[in-house]
């Protein structure tokens, strides 16, 4: 490894509420979350390759010209659970 990028792959923060939270609301739990897929990618400027590019030896540097870079897809999750 050679400490050229650091990721944080997913991310996940929810919150539940109770029934003695939300008197008003005709429900017994009410959760709220977010969530995130390849969510951060610290690295270093590596001019026309993503980080996740590898040769079979795992040299990043290798057959650059011969592949296409496509960086990892960021995906965004917000989300609500209520349950009656």
């Amino acid at each position: 490894m050679s400490g050229e990028f650091f990721k944080i792959l997913d991310i996940n923060l929810g919150y539940t509420l109770n029934k003695e939270n939300t008197p008003k609301l005709p429900v017994n739990s009410l959760r709220i979350y977010v969530g995130a897929n390849n969510a951060i990618i610290f690295k270093k400027k590596i001019d026309g390759i993503t980080i996740d590019t590898e040769s079979d030896s795992g040299d990043i540097y290798a057959n650059i010209s011969n592949r296409i870079n496509v960086p990892p897809i960021k995906t965004f999750i917000l989300g609500l659970n209520v349950n009656f």
